[in-house]
């Protein structure tokens, strides 16, 4: 039988239905979900605040966090097996937040306005309740890991998929910035753009949409925050996403994605303007952060996961 406690191990559903076996007494557990998952270093960041809360908290002695490939066909099945083999919480990844929806008995707001779930929660009633922490992930990496505690004007997001939409959200929600939507299939972007005006919330707020090809650098004078929330850059021959080189001085760059041999092409180019720039890591460490502390009702060490990340991805240490 496979180590139960491997952080690196990838799960399956035949490893669920047998779970008694590998984990004797079925002790509280936690995982990750995705299709792929190889990739994800979450286990080792969370197993490390979950070692460092039992020492406070003796209850969380045999909680361990762990990585499951689960087909999109077979995560409804999925979903009831880890409630009965005593799971308390479940992280999502591509492709199963948007079906996991229809899944769960209850929807934050902030789910239910993006439009996906990347953290279920047990219920006492036989089900999961479903929350959003990628607003959270990015928000705090803007003010923590950028330092920005007043954000530029115009917020520009690059793509039209789910993680644009969590991140324009955000900006409309919270930031209240006028927010610039860049992609290159006008068509995808045009219906991009409807379907955030749609939103009760965003009404009187200022959203553009514009070609990746052709951005209004002339507009952002007084400086701009870029999130990157494509997948342009997760391949070492991925171009970069975004031309920074005309940015003013004062712009700032969140690459929403990572890398285990270091930056992100976006990343190395902002940086090497001199402009403050950090990648998904950085959001992936607080959305596990405010995750954790729904589960448990104790908000674990950022830093410590941050370590453990690092660690597991072979990159230098890096504050959170």
């Amino acid at each position: 039988m496979p180590n139960p406690l491997d952080d690196a191990k990838v799960y399956t559903l035949a490893d669920l239905k047998v779970w008694e076996t590998l984990r004797p007494g079925l002790p509280p557990s936690l995982a990750v979900l995705g299709h792929p998952v190889a990739h994800s270093v979450s286990p080792q960041m969370l197993n490390a605040a979950l070692k460092e809360l039992s020492k406070r908290h003796k209850k969380f002695e045999n909680w361990r966090y762990f990585k499951f490939d689960i087909e999109p066909e077979r995560l409804s099945e999925s979903l009831a097996l880890f409630y009965e083999k005593s799971f308390e919480g479940i992280n999502l990844t591509i492709p199963h937040k948007i079906p996991a929806v229809a899944l769960v008995k209850k929807i934050s707001n902030a789910a239910k306005q993006v439009g996906a779930v990347n953290t279920l929660i047990r219920t006492k009633d036989g089900g999961w309740d479903g929350e959003n922490t990628d607003s959270y992930g990015l928000d705090m990496a803007v003010k923590e890991s950028l330092g920005l505690k007043v954000i530029p004007m115009h917020v520009v997001v690059l793509g039209a998929g789910g993680a644009a939409r969590s991140a324009a959200l955000q900006c409309l929600r919270e930031w209240g910035q006028d927010v610039w939507i860049g992609a290159r299939d006008p068509v995808k972007l045009n219906i991009f753009m409807d379907e955030l005006k749609s939103q009760e919330h965003v009404h009187g707020k200022r959203v553009h949409g514009f070609n990746l090809n052709s951005p209004p650098i002339e507009q952002w004078n007084d400086g701009v925050l870029v999130i990157n929330a494509t997948s342009v850059g997760m391949k070492i021959s991925d171009p970069t996403p975004f031309d920074v080189s005309n940015l003013p001085r004062d712009s700032y760059v969140v690459d929403m994605i990572y890398r285990r041999d270091g930056s992100t092409s976006l990343v190395k180019v902002a940086k090497e303007r001199h402009l403050l720039a950090t990648d998904g890591l950085s959001m992936l460490i607080w959305q596990g952060f405010k995750s954790l502390g729904e589960w448990t009702g104790i908000s674990p060490s950022a830093e410590i996961m941050m370590a453990a990340a690092c660690a597991a991805l072979g990159l230098p240490p890096r504050h959170a």
